[in-house]
């Protein structure tokens, strides 16, 4: 069945065919969340908050673009608005804490038994993420579509309503911008 097809069963209120797009899209959204959130318990938030506000408002989808660029859209959108309303919670949040709600302690290795190496994986997990949150937000919204999500650069200039140019610029200052915050870390570290 075409995207379209799906699309317009969903609109006459058919939940089965709205389940099989959340089960088809979820990873997805959930992925794009967790890239920006860096934090499980609040992507999974945004998962669900996204696709409430998609049974809510597929009646508006034009068709303009690909069902997915809009619920990227949608998915980047609440992630923000999300990160925006629990600002003042997420600078508190403690790097054990962080490491239990990101998936951090499932990093699997020869060397997991060893507590040192578990104590350097989560802090340069925690190292990365703060990083790329203090990357400005549209170059972080790209590199988490790019590094995340694995989109193209035409899929993030349409999910961002840019150009490919846009896109391959914002990319670049991210990677540098990561590049100069984490060899401030090592270096301190």
């Amino acid at each position: 069945m075409q995207e379209q097809d799906l699309i317009a069963r969903v609109i006459k209120g058919d939940k089965k065919v709205f389940k099989q797009l959340f089960e088809k899209h979820k990873q997805m959204v959930f992925q794009t969340a967790l890239g920006l959130l860096h934090h499980k318990d609040w992507a999974e938030d945004v998962l669900q908050e996204v696709f409430i506000e998609v049974y809510q408002s597929i009646h508006t989808f034009r068709g303009d673009s690909k069902f997915t660029t809009w619920l990227y859209r949608i998915a980047v959108n609440r992630s923000l608005n999300y990160l925006r309303s629990h600002k003042n919670r997420s600078k508190h949040i403690s790097l054990v804490e962080n490491e239990k709600s990101s998936g951090i302690n499932k990093l699997e290795s020869a060397d997991s038994f060893d507590p040192q190496k578990k104590l350097e994986q989560v802090e340069n997990a925690h190292a990365l993420h703060l990083a790329v949150n203090s990357l400005p937000e549209n170059q972080r919204i790209a590199f988490v579509l790019a590094k995340y999500n694995d989109l193209s650069y035409a899929e993030i200039a349409e999910t961002m309503h840019t150009s490919v140019s846009s896109v391959e610029s914002l990319l670049f200052r991210a990677k540098k911008g990561l590049q100069k915050k984490l060899l401030e870390f090592y270096k301190k570290s």
